[in-house]
């Protein structure tokens, strides 16, 4: 997954600033990782932010539910 967040960062962060919700469901321990460091990656990219600015924006999506996780322990 992380790599088609990656591949379609243009239309992915069109969406997030048009309002999209994100949900990460899968692998906890190897997938969502991956898939927040694309996003943040992303953020970024399109702001030119550092690493904490894009923890932040992260943070800041998730408690406004629009970074929403259903992971579990890879085994």
């Amino acid at each position: 997954m992380q790599h088609q967040v990656a591949a379609q960062k243009d239309r992915v962060w069109s969406l997030v600033e048009q309002g999209a919700i994100i949900y990460v469901c899968g692998d906890g321990g190897k997938m969502e990782p991956d898939v927040k460091a694309s996003l943040v990656a992303i953020h970024r990219e399109k702001n030119g932010g550092d690493a904490v600015a894009g923890a932040r924006w992260i943070e800041e999506m998730g408690a406004k539910n629009r970074y929403v996780l259903d992971v579990w322990a890879g085994g």
